[in-house]
């Protein structure tokens, strides 16, 4: 379980974009007025964010092709309404609602839920502030992964093998490089120079007849 704490303040006239959240939302007004529009997205415990107009148009993307990519779940725009709503300023009651948060008021918005805020202070110098709360917990799809994914790798070891291509097409070419390179190792030790070996050796023993006064 976790979450993140935000603080919004602003002066005058302020509007958020359309977008939705991974996370649950709990906000509450302290001072101003926000006009809070949210609508479904159609997406059921989204995975991440979407935020149609984000300067981060790599990171929009690849969300986005998350989000198409659930089998249970169908991705729709607040923009682009059914056709049973006549424009996206005026869709069906059963999309779309819109309320206003006053200092004192608390808006729940779920994981998935378009929204878009607008701060309504006439007055350029009027104050609006707000605080919100993030929450999120574990998934069972994460549970599950965590713990199948343990078992297959345990359970044979064609699976905790490489992903990326190895220059050895199966194991048997894998043993004999691996015999290869072991006897090549073994011929290079023995075919060592015996004058240099004994050279060491004579040295080895000088430096302990120095060393200990031999």
């Amino acid at each position: 379980f976790g979450g993140d704490l935000e603080i919004f303040a602003v002066r005058g006239m302020h509007s958020t974009p359309w977008h939705f959240d991974g996370q649950h939302n709990f906000t509450i007004q302290l001072k101003g007025q926000k006009l809070w529009t949210v609508e479904s997205s159609g997406i059921h415990n989204p995975l991440s964010n979407l935020h149609p107009k984000s300067v981060n148009i790599k990171a929009h993307h690849t969300n986005l092709a998350v989000h198409q990519g659930y089998h249970d779940s169908h991705l729709t725009s607040p923009q682009s309404p059914p056709p049973s709503s006549s424009s996206p300023s005026s869709p069906s009651s059963s999309q779309r609602f819109s309320f206003t948060l006053r200092p004192g008021s608390i808006a729940y918005v779920p994981a998935g839920w378009w929204h878009k805020v607008e701060a309504i202070n006439p007055d350029d110098s009027e104050e609006c502030l707000s605080v919100n709360f993030s929450l999120d917990s574990g998934r069972w799809g994460d549970l599950l992964t965590s713990r199948l994914g343990g078992f297959i790798m345990s359970y044979d070891d064609k699976w905790r093998k490489r992903i990326q291509t190895s220059p050895f097409s199966n194991d048997d070419d894998y043993n004999s490089a691996t015999n290869a390179t072991t006897a090549a190792t073994v011929h290079s030790s023995s075919s060592s120079n015996p004058a240099t070996a004994a050279d060491d050796d004579g040295r080895c023993d000088e430096h302990r007849k120095k060393k200990f006064g031999g």
